[in-house]
């Protein structure tokens, strides 16, 4: 990842954090369905600068800040953010499209936590929805991992069944760059980004 634009989500009195996320996060995740590929796969990614949990407490926050990264300028750009996110403007910061500084601390993965069932079960339900193979849906939950314990979450709408969920979001340091592409929520496993 070349390229990076950092949201700051700034609370007030009349909006808290949390449903400012799940507004701004609603906005995003809209914006890379729009460019996701036949297998629903996006090639922009999301970090959270100042993500934070405690195992020995079990609790944790996505912090005030998203980092969106993409290998070109122009998937940025595409987005269209400060329209889409028009109405939000004055509790968000938008930067410049910056290019990733050449000295970092590291790299992270983000990804999403499933609820607290297997990923057999919930690849038997794909593939029963899709009607797909068992073998395809299991490959698309190569990447489940359970839900165990208060890890920061947003908490969004499902537009098909209009159901409330969080969508929980771990982070795990890792030591090496490892491409690929993301979720429509910004988010992978498998792939790392830059931690500066």
């Amino acid at each position: 990842m070349k390229y990076y634009l950092e949201i700051t989500l700034k609370e007030e009195q009349t909006c808290d954090l949390y449903t400012l996320w799940s507004q701004v996060y609603t906005q995003l995740h809209l914006a890379l369905v729009e460019v996701m590929d036949e297998e629903g796969r996006v090639t922009i990614g999301f970090s959270f600068p100042d993500y934070y949990f405690d195992e020995i407490a079990n609790l944790g926050f996505l912090g005030s800040k998203c980092r969106l990264f993409a290998a070109n300028k122009s998937s940025l750009i595409q987005l269209n953010l400060i329209e889409r996110l028009s109405s939000l403007l004055n509790n968000l910061h938008f930067s410049e499209i910056q290019t990733v500084p050449s000295t970092i601390n590291g790299y992270a993965s983000y990804r999403k936590l499933g609820k607290k069932t297997s990923f057999e079960r919930q690849a038997r339900r794909h593939a029963k929805r899709k009607g797909v193979s068992i073998e395809e849906a299991l490959a698309k939950y190569s990447e489940f991992e359970p839900f165990r314990g208060n890890f920061p979450f947003v908490r969004l709408k499902s537009f098909s069944t209009q159901q409330s969920f969080r969508l929980i979001v771990k982070k795990t340091e890792e030591t090496e760059l490892k491409t690929g592409k993301f979720n429509t929520y910004g988010l992978s496993a498998k792939v790392t980004l830059p931690e500066f």
